[in-house]
């Protein structure tokens, strides 16, 4: 069933059969009621005449249904199953999902992508079946809906965090929407969570594997995956990882927290192949007073310096912006750059190895600071 293709026969037997395979692919609307729903609505099946299948929640909602506050449709798996209709879409929606519409414009992410605003909104009417301001929209408020059951945290919170601009946008769009104030819906859930932090469901389409994710291998003291049967894991001297015709050096860089991972790959730039270091264990605070950690951090870096080394690296990237001082390079990159003009990020082999030398002798200074043995 492809994602501008819905056939209503199919999709109504998958609505009266409330078939959990459909969940996420598409959405019904309901003309007599005006509510958009999930396939598996535990609601009684409207009439197939009364019904119209969309793709798409924003589709949805841009005609001008409201979601069903029974079955929830942001709790839906994959509201975006119309991902890779288009790369241009693909690209697009990721930057919706990122807040891209939040700020700016839709001229603006057009010319992110390269393309008029006018050809971006055909492509998304064509694949998604509603505009990219529409998807932006939905996804504000579903998300919002999303914290609101499924959190505690307050209302204020919740529109900064779901990307409206102020609160009082947020209560009117909730209230043309579902016809009532936000915290009336949160007063009709009974799941919020009461814990510290922030803990959100994630969904999911069954069948699902449960079985085989659970006998996953456990973590071994100090939180170093095990290897299990056929597991690829990354290996004290790095792992080589090729997608297509591109190879990646994984080096384990453990910093807070003893997964952290490292990278060597190549990019391109004006035709031109350049070796990128990317230093993903920069921060060391909670090492203290254990001195292995901080020995064995210190040695990571030396790894991942000769895999720069080895591979002629003339790009550092970190983790951490203020440390490769990418804010400012990538105000030098919106600057027009004539065709062989060096790009900013191109600091030269020495310099990436000035970069883990750096690292290496503030964490055995930090060691010594902390009484580590």
């Amino acid at each position: 069933m492809g994602s501008m293709e819905l056939q209503n026969a199919a999709c109504y037997r998958a609505v009266l059969a409330r078939d959990t395979r459909y969940d996420g692919r598409f959405f019904t609307c309901v003309r007599t009621t005006g509510i958009y729903c999930r396939p598996i609505c535990p609601a009684r099946p409207p009439k197939l005449a009364n019904c119209t299948f969309v793709p798409s929640a924003a589709a949805a909602q841009e005609a001008g249904y409201r979601p069903c506050l029974r079955c929830r449709p942001e709790s839906s798996p994959t509201l975006d199953a119309w991902r890779g209709t288009s790369a241009t879409v693909s690209s697009a929606l990721k930057l919706i999902e990122g807040g891209a519409l939040d700020e700016s414009d839709i001229d603006s992410l057009a010319a992110r992508l390269q393309i008029g605003a006018r050809q971006l909104r055909r492509l998304f009417r064509r694949h998604v079946g509603a505009a990219p301001i529409t998807v932006a929209q939905t996804r504000r408020v579903l998300l919002a809906k999303q914290l609101i059951h499924q959190t505690q945290l307050g209302m204020t919170e919740i529109a900064l965090a779901s990307g409206f601009g102020s609160l009082r946008r947020f209560n009117e769009t909730f209230q043309r929407i579902y016809g009532r104030a936000p915290s009336q819906l949160r007063q009709r859930s009974s799941g919020a969570t009461t814990v510290s932090g922030i803990s959100l469901l994630l969904p999911y389409r069954p069948p699902y594997d449960w079985q085989a994710t659970l006998q996953r291998p456990a973590t071994a003291a100090g939180g170093v995956p095990t290897r299990g049967a056929g597991d690829v894991t990354v290996g004290p001297e790095g792992t080589k990882i090729t997608l297509g015709d591109t190879t990646v050096t994984v080096v384990a860089t453990p910093g807070h927290t003893p997964g952290t991972l490292s990278y060597v790959f190549p990019v391109k730039d004006q035709g031109q192949t350049l070796m990128v270091a990317y230093s993903g264990g920069t921060l060391t605070g909670a090492f203290g007073t254990n001195g292995a950690r901080w020995d064995e951090y210190v040695e990571s870096q030396k790894r991942i310096a000769k895999a720069a080394t080895d591979a002629g690296a003339t790009v550092i990237l970190s983790n951490h912006s203020e440390y490769d001082n990418a804010y400012t390079k990538a105000r030098l990159i919106a600057a027009r750059r004539e065709v062989g003009e060096n790009h900013p990020f191109v600091v030269g082999a020495e310099a990436v190895q000035r970069y883990f030398t750096v690292m290496t002798e503030c964490a055995t200074a930090s060691k010594l600071r902390a009484g580590a043995k």
